[in-house]
């Protein structure tokens, strides 16, 4: 019970995490298309 509890925490924050990364890069991206 405990370890699911945790193993939920853990998903919110990597979900958290990585949508925000995500934000990061694609932000990234526009800024740099024309050094790709």
């Amino acid at each position: 019970m405990f370890r699911k509890y945790l193993q939920n925490i853990g998903d919110g924050v990597c979900k958290d995490k990585c949508v925000e990364m995500g934000k990061i890069l694609e932000d990234a991206a526009k800024e740099n298309v024309w050094m790709i």
